[in-house]
């Protein structure tokens, strides 16, 4: 219910934002909208639009303080529906606060600037919180996926090529070991028959390829070296170096260690440590067409996860070129708008 209820407010504010945007410039191409906003002179009516934005996307995508809704949610659907949900659906907000805000609202970023910024680090730091107290399988990777955003967010609020490189890299690399995650969840609820980890193990002995599985999104996801998180995080990292952001770096930087806590405490509870009754199941005790089920998916996104991670360089070409098209929209403008300069 706070799901439905937050997204039709979501709807409104953006139905909203989308109609004072037409009443001020008369016009809803984003090309136009590019040029034409930058010629309106009323910087406090194009501020209020811009904040308008902000909680409407917001709120889809999970960012403080519009985020509770998301962990209340998201270990209710079958796991399969959530693992759809958790690589795709916030990630759906994130591009479009990206998307906006390089082209529609560029002029305006030194104001939402610190909002932006501000709401990554605060969604970073509660989402990574929230985690560490949980001890629930599906409630963890629920909260990570907060947390997760912060970064998403983080490199449009640093705005240089290198920030947007790193959101556009580690959007990527989320969207795939999240979902991971989450079909893991479901095999491993499957053969333990929960998903609280202190009625669950024995994972490891039972299904030593699940953890193999396991082991490669889990720590992509806590930044670990050379999987493909480590590179996404780095090159958030470095943009905030760059920028003398060193409380932003620091922020990130405790952020995945403490991912990498939640992460350890799921391989202990879960995979390590014995089933406290002794009765988890053998990948084999499925049948053969669930077992082929439940594995060629994990399978295929653990291969993605390694490619995007010891073989990062073409990857982060193709996201610092979607970053140099994002801040000089050019090619676009004259696309949409054959004659126009930027």
């Amino acid at each position: 219910m706070k799901y439905v209820a937050l997204n039709l407010v979501s709807t409104l504010l953006m139905l909203t934002s989308i109609g004072l945007l037409y009443g001020l410039t008369g016009t809803l191409n984003m090309a136009q909208l590019h040029i034409s906003l930058a010629e309106v002179q009323n910087p406090v009516a194009i501020s209020t639009l811009a904040v308008i934005f902000i909680c409407a996307f917001g709120i889809k995508a999970a960012i403080f303080p519009l985020f509770f809704w998301l962990p209340a949610s998201y270990h209710v659907p079958p796991v399969a529906v959530t693992a759809v949900f958790a690589g795709l659906l916030t990630k759906v907000g994130v591009y479009a606060l990206i998307r906006t805000f390089t082209l529609i609202f560029p002029n305006d970023l030194e104001f939402t600037r610190d909002i932006l910024l501000g709401a990554a680090l605060l969604t970073m730091l509660t989402g990574v919180l929230g985690a560490a107290a949980q001890y629930e399988f599906r409630k963890i990777l629920a909260f990570h996926i907060i947390s997760q955003i912060g970064f998403l967010v983080l490199g449009l609020a640093l705005n240089s090529p290198l920030a947007l490189a790193g959101s556009v890299f580690y959007m990527v690399h989320n969207i795939v070991a999240k979902t991971n995650l989450f079909l893991i969840s479901g095999t491993a609820q499957r053969l333990t028959g929960s998903y609280e980890l202190n009625e669950i193990g024995g994972l490891y002995r039972a299904s030593p390829l699940l953890s193999t599985f396991f082991f490669i999104a889990a720590f992509s996801l806590a930044g670990f070296p050379p999987l493909s998180g480590f590179w996404a995080k780095l090159l958030l990292v470095k943009a905030s170096l760059d920028q003398a952001a060193y409380i932003v770096a620091a922020v990130a930087l405790i952020t995945g260690a403490l991912t990498l806590f939640s992460m350890s405490k799921i391989w202990a509870e879960a995979f390590w440590k014995p089933h406290p009754q002794e009765h988890c199941k053998n990948l084999y005790s499925l049948s053969g067409a669930e077992r082929f089920q439940r594995l060629l998916p994990v399978a295929l996104l653990a291969l993605i996860t390694l490619a995007l991670g010891l073989v990062p360089e073409p990857f982060i070409e193709y996201s610092l070129g979607a970053a140099g098209e994002l801040l000089e929209p050019d090619d676009y403008l004259n696309a949409v708008l054959p004659g126009t300069t930027h």
